[in-house]
This record gives C-alpha cells, sequence and structure tokens, in this order.
C-alpha cells in the first residue's frame, strides 16, 4: 500500500525508489527539486547518482531547468525548513550545491524511454542486447505482426486463417 506523504520533508532519504504522482498543479516539480536539494545535502550524493525519470521530452527540460535553478537559488538565497522558518546554507552547503551545479551535465534527468534505451546500451552484455539496439517510438507495428503472428499459431495458418467468429474474437 503506498504512503501518503504531505509534505517533503516527510519522505525519508533512505536509500530507494520514490514515485511522486499527483494531479497537475499539485506541486509535484517542487517537491522533486526539494527532493533533490535535501539528496544533495543531507545524503552527500552527486548528480550522477540521482535519477529522475519522467514520461515526455518536454517535462524532463522543465525538471532540468526547475532542478538546477532550485540548487543556485538555495546555495545563493537558502531554503525554508519544514516549519517555514528561512535556512541559510553553511558554507559546507554552499560547496556541495557548486560542486552539484559544476557536475549538472552529468545529472540523470531523463524520459523512460530514453533511460531504457541507455540502460540497455550501457548493459548490452548483461542484458543479452545488441549494443546498437535502438528502441522505437511506437511499437505498433510489432504489435500487429505479433498478434497476428499469435493469432495464427493458435487458431490457423497464413494459407488457412481461422474463420473469424463472434466466439473467437
Amino acid at each position: 500500500m503506498a504512503e501518503t506523504v504531505n509534505s517533503v520533508y516527510d519522505y525519508p532519504l533512505a536509500s530507494g525508489r520514490y514515485l511522486i504522482e499527483a494531479s497537475a498543479g499539485t506541486g509535484k516539480t517542487y517537491t522533486i527539486v526539494e527532493l533533490y536539494r535535501r539528496l544533495i545535502l543531507e545524503n552527500k550524493l552527486r548528480t550522477k547518482d540521482i535519477l529522475v525519470v519522467t514520461f515526455s521530452k518536454a517535462a524532463t527540460a522543465e525538471l532540468k531547468e526547475r532542478i538546477s535553478a532550485g540548487l543556485y537559488d538555495a546555495m545563493r538565497n537558502g531554503w525554508k525548513d519544514q516549519d517555514g522558518k528561512d535556512v541559510l546554507p553553511t558554507p559546507h552547503e554552499q560547496l556541495l550545491l557548486q560542486l552539484a551545479l559544476a557536475s549538472f551535465d552529468e545529472a540523470a534527468i531523463s524520459t523512460i524511454h530514453s533511460f531504457c534505451q541507455k540502460a540497455l546500451s550501457d548493459f548490452a552484455v548483461e542484458s543479452g542486447e545488441s549494443f546498437a539496439m535502438s528502441l522505437v517510438a511506437s511499437n505498433d507495428e510489432y504489435t500487429d505482426k505479433l498478434i497476428r503472428t499469435f493469432w495464427r499459431q493458435e487458431f490457423g495458418t497464413a494459407e488457412e486463417p481461422p474463420p473469424v467468429t463472434m466466439e473467437t474474437l
């Protein structure tokens, strides 16, 4: 059962995965930015150690921009704590944020599709896939072929396709 979290400070920062799912305009991006900042400052993670995955290229671009801006703003102006009080970064926290910003080009913020393609490419030997493999954005052609093949194998052949009746649909 999924746990409901009311504040970005309610998220425990233990190792693992976090799913942020909510309706439009509810603060998902803000929450991701704040979790990212917390992971850098509280867990001392580097940008390359944090994975953010979303659905669309537009959402990916927005997240990259907002996370980068959020880290910069935190470094320069601080942030609000769980009680809503202003917190200014210590010199050590400023350094951590500077390092995160300097290495932000290594940040793993991507679409599900591009993450899967990179993972399969990076681990081609382990996955048994070709190094030159590429994923397709739409698999309708392959799905149709798979369905036709299954239908023929289970209910007939290419030369003698099965009869189409209400019972077989």
